[in-house]
């Protein structure tokens, strides 16, 4: 069977994993034609080109040098399109190869950092993230403004542990604000997401800085859902919640109703009238 057509047979679940045995046995016979499958955008967000990245690493004693190139071209997609999004999930899985091929190489750091700084890489910046590069961390920050990005710039950043926290707090003080002296809608998101972050870490130094954040009139939900989470709820918080609820999002209304559900559950734990506030507001009361 011809090459190009065991390539295509990467896309189909019954014919992949034969496909895939039959690429590798063709061994050199296969890199030129599995090279320009990879070099070319993919057109949607299938399995077939990280396959063949896989591939290449297992038949082509260059693909390091290969896969290293393409990291570092630049997009050949649109921004904002379905095949950007496939583009980006290709980079993101040979950003991990290229580190589990040379896991200590510094030419692997440099690139990954290379294209973070030029392309902003969610995957090379997770890369990074998993051996704790400090270098990482501005390029994770500033994708939290990114609502594509910033929940696995979130994740990546929980690698870090208490040592990130310095820099979370540094960065939850700043809003960065239109000429109109309005926060940017990245400045918020980025705040939430620093909010969210410091909910999920067992420092206790985070609660009395999410508490200070409750009377705020964008973040102060946010803190609640935070302060629950770390097993902390007073009236301030609880009214918050409410407020949530009882919102316009409804994202955040059913993640406000879950957290107050929470409360319910946990009556042994709180004073009854808080308990009692909780089920008139989740009855609509």
């Amino acid at each position: 069977m011809e090459i190009k057509k065991l390539i295509r047979q990467l896309d189909n679940p019954k014919e992949e994993l034969q496909a895939e045995k039959e690429l590798v046995s063709r061994g050199k016979e296969a890199i030129e034609e599995l090279r320009s499958f990879v070099s070319s955008p993919p057109r949607s967000s299938t399995p077939a080109w990280v396959r063949a990245v896989d591939i290449l690493v297992r038949i082509d004693p260059n693909a390091f040098d290969f896969l290293e190139e393409l990291l570092l071209k630049p997009w050949a997609t649109p921004d904002d399109s379905s095949e950007r999004l496939a583009e980006e999930i290709l980079k993101d899985h040979i950003a991990s190869v290229l580190m589990d091929i040379s896991p200590s190489s510094s030419r692997v750091r440099h690139t990954l950092l290379t294209v973070l700084e030029r392309y902003k890489l969610l995957g090379a910046a997770r890369v990074l993230a998993r051996r704790r590069d400090p270098e990482a961390i501005p390029y994770l920050l500033e994708m939290l403004e990114d609502d594509t990005k910033s929940g696995g710039a979130k994740g990546a950043l929980l690698h870090y542990g208490e040592k990130i926290i310095p820099k979370l707090v540094r960065s939850l003080k700043h809003a960065q604000k239109k000429e109109s002296g309005e926060e940017t809608p990245g400045s918020l998101l980025r705040r939430k997401k620093i909010i969210d972050l410091l909910g999920l870490m067992t420092w206790e130094g985070s609660i009395e800085i999410l508490k200070s954040y409750l009377d705020h009139q964008d973040l102060g939900v946010e803190a609640a859902l935070a302060l629950v989470h770390r097993g902390y709820i007073d009236e301030t918080s609880l009214e918050k919640l409410i407020e949530g609820f009882q919102g316009e999002d409804w994202f955040t209304s059913l993640r406000c109703k879950e957290a107050l559900v929470s409360v319910i559950e946990r009556t042994n734990t709180f004073h009854e009238h808080l308990v009692e506030r909780v089920r008139l507001a989740l009855k609509g009361g």
